[in-house]
C-alpha cells in the first residue's frame, strides 16, 4: 500500500506547476450548551444507555446514587435461550454481546447526532422491545435475524402472519419458532425492566422542545460560515451520519431561516437528486477529503467541528476512541493535514523511502523507471511495447542472480484466469512479479547471446513451465469447483439475503443480477459464492450501505459465478490455454560469436 499526501505530490517534479490544492486549516471548534434541566435528562439518558447489567461503564450518577441501564435485552434473545444454543452452537453469548453493544453505540451516536434522532431512535426500541413482549405473551417467540421481525412487526404483521411468510420463505418452523418455556426464566423481566426504563425516557425525552445544538448552529449560520472572507462562493456543505438529523435540519433550517436553496441528500434520493446537486457544486461530498481535492476553486478550506458532549465523552470517551483511531492511521500512513482534532499529530512520508525496502518500494522504483524511459526515450518504450508474444532472447548468467547450472528459462504465461512467471532449471518455480523482473532487469549495454544448438532445449523449458501452469490450473478449478446439490445453512442465509434486498433494487436488471445469483445460491452451485453474499449481508447489517454499492458488489459476483453450466473438454481437462507472452534463456557458459 502506498500513502501519498497532497505535500507529497506538489513536491513531486513531475507534477510541480500543475496541481495545486487549497489550503486545508486545522478545525474549528464549537461548541453548545445545555440548559440545566436537559444536562441532567441528557447525562441520565447517558448512565441509561450505557450502565446496563452488562456494560463495564460505571455504576454510579454524580449523586452516588446506582445507576439503572438498559440490558438492550431485545437483541440478547438467543442467550437466553437453550433450545437455540443447543440447535445452533455455542456462540450465543458472544453473538448477543456483539448485537447490545452494536445497538448501544447506536443510540449513543444518536444522542450526540441530535435530540430529534435519538427520540424517534428510542420509540423504535421501545416498539421492538414490547413486540417481543407481545410474543411471550402468545406463547410465540420468532427467531429469525434474516427476517427483521422487529420491522414486520412495527408495520402491523400479526405473529402468525409473519410465521407463514418465513415459511414460504424456505424456513422450517422448528428453525425459527420457539415457546415462552424455551427461554430461561430472568429474560422476560429483563424486557419488562427495559420497556419500562424506555418508556420513562419517551416520555421525559417528547416533553424537551428545546434543541441548543441546533440554535448553536443557526447562530453560526447567520454569522461566520457565510462572511464573505470565508465563504466567496455562499455554499456549504453539511455532514451528518444520521438520515433523520438530516431530514430534520432541512426542515427546520427551512422553517427559521426563511430559505428554499437547503437541500438533503442521502442514499434514497442521490440518484433522482443527481443533476440539481451536478448543478450546484462540483460533486456530491462524503467526507472532508473530498473538499479537499484538484480542481476546488477555494484557496482556503474552512472545517468546523461540532465535538461529542462533556458527559457522553466522559462516559465513553467518543472523542478520545475517535483522536486515537486517526491518530493510527496517520502515523501508520502520514497526513498533512489535522482532520479532527488540535491534537493530531501528522506528519508526511516520503513516497520513495530509502530507508525501507520493501516489495511496495520496488515496485514504485521499477515504474518511475518506466516512466522514466517514456519521457526520455519514447521511441524505445514504443519498440518494447510493440514486441510481439513468444518473444524470447538468450542471455548469460549473471553471478549471484541464478543457481550455477548449465542453463535456466524464465517464461511469462498469461491468459484470462491468471498470469504467471516460471524459472525452469533443474526445478520449476513460480515467481513473482519482482522477482522475475529482478532476473530479467538487463542494462543498456548488455547484448543477447545466441542459442546455438540450445535452441531445442529451450523450447523444452518452455513446454515444462506450460505443462506447470497447466497443472497448477488443475489444482484450482479442483478447488473451485461447485459442490452441486449444496443446501447447507451458509446457502439458505444467502438467498435470504437475496430475497430481502431485492424489492429495493433502482430497476430490473439489479434485479435480474439477483435472480441469477439466488438460482446459483440455491442449487448449491458455489459455496464460495454463498460466502461471499453472506459476507456481504453482515456487513449491510452492521452499517447499512448505500444501495448502489451493493448493486455494484452483485454485479461482480454475478459475472464472477455466472459462467456457463457445461465447460468445452479442453477447458475442463487442461484449463484455459495460456498464451506464451515472453520467454529468457540464461546460460552459465554462453557461445560466443
Amino acid at each position: 500500500m502506498v500513502r501519498r499526501t497532497r505535500s507529497n505530490i506538489q513536491h513531486e517534479p513531475r507534477y510541480s506547476g500543475e496541481i495545486h490544492f487549497p489550503e486545508l486549516l486545522d478545525p474549528t471548534v464549537r461548541t453548545y450548551e445545555m440548559t440545566p434541566h436537559v444536562y441532567e435528562l441528557f447525562y441520565e439518558t447517558y448512565r441509561a444507555l450505557v450502565a446496563g447489567k452488562n456494560s463495564d461503564a460505571d455504576k454510579e450518577g454524580p449523586s452516588g446514587d446506582s445507576a439503572t441501564g438498559l440490558t438492550y435485552a431485545r437483541y440478547r434473545a438467543v442467550e437466553y435461550c437453550p433450545k437455540y444454543i443447543k440447535a445452533n452452537g455455542g456462540k450465543a453469548k458472544q453473538v448477543a454481546d456483539q448485537l447490545a453493544a452494536i445497538y448501544q453505540t447506536h443510540m449513543v451516536k444518536r444522542l450526540e447526532s441530535s435530540f430529534y434522532a435519538f427520540k424517534r431512535s428510542l420509540h423504535t426500541l421501545l416498539q421492538a422491545t414490547l413486540g417481543m413482549i407481545k410474543m411471550f405473551e402468545e406463547d410465540k417467540v420468532i427467531i429469525a435475524p434474516e427476517l427483521n421481525v422487529k420491522k414486520l412487526q412495527s408495520d402491523g404483521m400479526e405473529l402468525d402472519a409473519i410465521i407463514e411468510l418465513a415459511l414460504n420463505k424456505g424456513y422450517d418452523q422448528d428453525e425459527i419458532l420457539y415457546r415462552a418455556a424455551d427461554f430461561s426464566p430472568e429474560f422476560l423481566p429483563m424486557l419488562q425492566e427495559d420497556a419500562a426504563l424506555l418508556g420513562a425516557l419517551c416520555k421525559q425525552w417528547d416533553a424537551v422542545d428545546e434543541d441548543s445544538k441546533l440554535d448553536r448552529f443557526i447562530e453560526m449560520l447567520q454569522g461566520e460560515l457565510f462572511e464573505t472572507d470565508t465563504n466567496p462562493t455562499g455554499k456549504l456543505v453539511v455532514f451528518s451520519e444520521s438520515v433523520d438529523t438530516v431530514n430534520y435540519l432541512e426542515e427546520e433550517l427551512k422553517k427559521r431561516l426563511h430559505r428554499d436553496d437547503i437541500l438533503a441528500v442521502y442514499s434514497k434520493n442521490r440518484n433522482r437528486l443527481r443533476e440539481t446537486v451536478r448543478a450546484n457544486f462540483t460533486r456530491l461530498m462524503q467526507r472532508i477529503g473530498r473538499v479537499n481535492r484538484i480542481g476546488s476553486k477555494a484557496l482556503v478550506i474552512y472545517n468546523y467541528m461540532f465535538y461529542p458532549s462533556d458527559p457522553g465523552d466522559k462516559i465513553i470517551s467518543l472523542k478520545k476512541n475517535s483522536l486515537i483511531k486517526l491518530q493510527s492511521f496517520h502515523s501508520a500512513l502520514g497526513e498533512d493535514t489535522r482532520i479532527y482534532s488540535h491534537e493530531e499529530m501528522v506528519h508526511e512520508f516520503h513516497l520513495f523511502n530509502s530507508d525501507v525496502q520493501d516489495d511496495t518500494d520496488r515496485s514504485l522504483e521499477l515504474l518511475r523507471e518506466v516512466r522514466k524511459l517514456h519521457d526520455s526515450n519514447p521511441t524505445l518504450y514504443r519498440r518494447i511495447k510493440q514486441l510481439p508474444c513468444k518473444s524470447r532472447c538468450a542471455r548469460e548468467t549473471k553471478n549471484n542472480t541464478l543457481p550455477q547450472l548449465p542453463i535456466h528459462t524464465i517464461t511469462y504465461l498469461s491468459s484470462p484466469k491468471k498470469k504467471a512467471f516460471y524459472l525452469v532449471g533443474e526445478h520449476i518455480l513460480e515467481l513473482s512479479f519482482l522477482e522475475a523482473a529482478t532476473l530479467m532487469k538487463a542494462e543498456m549495454d548488455e547484448h543477447a547471446v545466441p542459442f546455438g544448438d540450445n535452441m531445442a532445449l529451450h523450447y523444452e523449458l518452455v513446454r515444462s513451465a506450460m505443462a506447470q501452469y497447466t497443472i497448477d490450473q488443475q489444482r484450482q478449478h479442483q478447488e473451485d469447483k461447485p459442490k452441486i446439490g449444496s443446501k447447507d445453512n451458509d446457502a439458505k442465509k444467502a438467498a435470504a439475503f437475496l430475497r430481502d434486498v431485492r424489492p429495493s433494487l433502482p430497476d430490473d436488471d439489479a434485479r435480474k443480477t439477483v435472480d441469477v445469483l439466488k438460482a446459483l445460491v440455491e442449487r448449491g452451485k458455489y459455496n464460495q459464492l454463498a460466502d461471499s453474499l453472506n459476507r456481504l449481508s453482515r456487513k449491510h447489517k452492521k452499517s447499512p450501505l448505500p444501495i448502489i454499492e451493493i448493486v455494484v458488489q452483485l454485479e461482480e459476483l454475478k459475472a464472477r459465478y455466472s459462467h456457463p453450466d457445461k465447460e468445452t473438454p479442453t477447458q475442463t481437462s487442461a484449463g484455459i490455454t495460456a498464451d506464451i507472452i515472453l520467454s529468457e534463456t540464461f546460460f552459465c557458459n554462453p557461445l560466443i560469436s
